[in-house]
């Protein structure tokens, strides 16, 4: 569909590939929601096994090897969000040495050891320390190094303001988000960069006629320097630089008419990258909704929807969502145990039953761990033992052995098929 009627050749190449997606998407023609929601499942068991090898070969990846502290960010931030823990066979103190072994004596964090610092991954590496939460990773940070080292990426407005990425680096909407970010974390003197490299009116100056931004002043309008550039001013409390209603009919027109997901420039393909910058916009925006309609000269009237609210940055000698996480896990974990031995001590009768549940334990852990945070698991393990006991106390002194040796059987099943269920199919057990 070409909605301006304006013709062009990027216009009739858009509309030529759109009418051959129609064609593909009529074979989900008369899919219901249930479909859909169906096919939308997250396979978490699945992305915590692929991130755990990531640790575990963290150090193996050679083509990435400037940018191993994006492969720690990406891999420790996306198990927060899973709340699950490291592997077993990883500490979180060893991600806190490599990157300590990525930091440079000048100040800001390098892609790997003995590189030159470099604002995007030191970026990565705050970010990924501040995941982690600890004293000991957040004390690996030299906050005065670092403070200096962005200080001197700032370019001085009588050169044309901004932030270089590096030392003779570009200087772009990517070096003011990930500078004016990584001060934020750390509660470092965001203003002072600010008026050094005149930030706010460089990214200004980058919004073009479409209404994005681009990486530079003059530079095509772009999903991920928009993205860049809009959260670094809503960091800096300067989004009246931008033409926010024209920013935002440019975002709009990003999502694909056929497709849905968003595109990162006009006319281009869409998928999943540019849906995350482009899609990340729209809650931006609502943060600054005032401004909006101060500068769309609508009258004033009540949001679309409820305000988002963003929480302030804890305190840095506070845990991290990853050490929650696992202190979560643990808790679940000691809960599930307790309940274990009272299920086990409450057998009176059935002496073999209950020594055969003890070597059962250590399964019931496993099964307790695996579901991280649903509590649920304690609950269903506990009805298993008492099943078991109720099982045992019904033994006849003739059939004792026999019936002993059915229990341990049935429990071990249904321990095993505990560690395979999901939480909600766990939820419905325990309504049984």
């Amino acid at each position: 569909m070409i909605e301006d009627g304006l013709r062009t050749s990027t216009s009739e190449a858009q509309h030529a590939l759109e009418e051959r997606l129609i064609s593909l998407l009529r074979d989900f023609e008369g899919s219901t929601s249930d479909d859909v929601q169906a096919s939308l499942e997250l396979a978490r068991v699945q992305h915590i096994q692929y991130l755990h090898e990531g640790l575990r070969e963290r150090q193996h990846h050679i083509a990435l090897g400037c940018s191993r502290p994006w492969l720690c960010y990406w891999i420790t931030h996306s198990l927060a969000l899973l709340r699950a823990p490291f592997p077993s066979d990883v500490q979180q103190l060893d991600v806190v040495k490599f990157l300590r072994a990525c930091q440079s004596a000048t100040g800001g964090f390098g892609g790997g050891p003995m590189q030159m610092p470099h604002l995007a991954p030191t970026y990565a590496a705050v970010s990924t320390l501040v995941t982690l939460g600890g004293e000991a990773a957040l004390c690996a940070v030299d906050r005065v190094a670092l403070l200096g080292f962005i200080k001197r990426m700032c370019v001085p407005p009588e050169a044309g303001g901004g932030v270089a990425v590096s030392e003779g680096g570009e200087v772009d909407c990517r070096g003011c988000y990930t500078a004016v970010a990584t001060l934020h974390m750390l509660n470092l003197d965001k203003a002072a960069v600010l008026q050094l490299s005149s930030m706010a009116e460089f990214i200004g100056r980058c919004q073009t006629y479409e209404g994005g931004l681009g990486g530079e002043p003059g530079n095509e309008a772009h999903g991920g320097y928009t993205y860049c550039g809009l959260a670094a001013l809503v960091l800096a409390d300067r989004v009246d630089v931008l033409n926010l209603p024209s920013l935002l009919h440019w975002a709009v027109h990003r999502q694909g008419l056929v497709e849905g997901g968003f595109m990162g420039r006009t006319n281009k393909l869409v998928d999943g990258c540019y849906s995350f910058w482009q899609g990340a916009l729209f809650p931006l925006l609502q943060q600054v909704w005032p401004q909006y309609v101060q500068q769309s000269g609508i009258p004033q009237g009540p949001l679309p929807q409820e305000s988002i609210v963003i929480p302030s940055l804890p305190p840095l000698n506070t845990a991290g969502p990853l050490m929650q996480a696992q202190a979560e896990t643990a808790r679940l974990k000691a809960k599930a145990d307790a309940l274990l031995e009272k299920g086990i001590g409450s057998m009176t009768d059935g002496q073999a039953v209950a020594q055969a549940l003890l070597h059962e334990t250590a399964d019931a852990q496993r099964a307790a761990s695996w579901a991280l945070e649903y509590e649920e698991i304690a609950q269903v393990s506990a009805a298993v033992l008492c099943r078991g006991e109720a099982s045992t106390q019904s033994t006849s002194s003739n059939s004792g052995e026999a019936q002993a040796s059915s229990a341990v059987i049935n429990t071990r099943n249904s321990i095993a098929a505990l560690t395979l269920l999901r939480s909600e199919d766990m939820h419905a057990l325990s309504q049984t």
